[in-house]
Formats: structure tokens, sequence, C-alpha cells
């Protein structure tokens, strides 16, 4: 497994120069998985279906703060309407759990919720 942590890294801390080595860098999960499954359930449909596993992420160079681990679902259905063409319906974050993204590109104790339950449409032409 490999972990991820700062070799060599100063930070200035209130005028005063603080080391980090050996702390997990910003927004770096702890562990991730990844697992998706496809079903062929006709010769033009296919339903997937996936889980997201993130692990723990330190909020700050500190290692003080931590955003929570979190598992996301999602889902799509596609239709092969010819060789050429095809429509997916796709359902990101099924369930609609509330997670938290990132950190804010502001910095402070500003988090990014991570994307709602969306649907979305799309098709795809190969020409």
């Amino acid at each position: 497994m490999l972990e991820a942590e700062y070799d060599e890294f100063n930070e200035v801390v209130s005028g005063i120069n603080v080391s980090r080595a050996g702390n997990r860098p910003t927004n770096v999960p702890t562990k991730t998985a990844n697992a998706w499954v496809s079903w062929n359930f006709t010769d033009f449909w296919t339903a997937n279906a996936g889980v997201r596993y993130v692990g723990e992420r330190s909020a700050n160079t500190a290692n003080t703060v931590s955003f929570p681990e979190y598992i996301v679902v999602d889902a799509s259905l596609e239709w092969d309407v010819t060789a050429e063409t095809s429509v997916r319906f796709h359902a990101p974050n099924l369930f609609d759990e509330i997670y938290v993204g990132g950190p804010s590109l502001f910095g402070g104790n500003q988090w990014i919720l991570g994307e709602p339950r969306a649907f979305r449409v799309a098709t795809h032409v190969k020409f």
C-alpha cells in the first residue's frame, strides 16, 4: 500500500518555521476504492453501477483537521441506438450522499461539498 507523506516541508506559521515532515499532504485520502459492474441485459441496453470510497483526508498541512471518509454510488443506463450512436442516462451520487469534495480555494475552514445527486443524458456519436 502506498502512503503519501511529506519528506521535507517547512512552513512559516506566525513568523516561526515549522516542519511538516511526515505529515500527509492536504486532500490526499488514506485509502480509495472503486468498483463497477456492467450488465448487458439485451443487445441494445447496458446497466452500470459503481461504488466509490474515499478515506479520510487531511484538510490542512498540520494534519489537525480532516475531511471525513465517504462512499458514493453511481448508476447509468446505456442504449445503443445504432452501431455508431448511443444514449446514456447517468445518475451520479444516486443516494444523494452529502460529503466533502475538497478544500476551498480560499483556504481557511471553508470546505466544498461534493456533487449532489444529478441526472444527465448524453449522446455519443462515432463518425
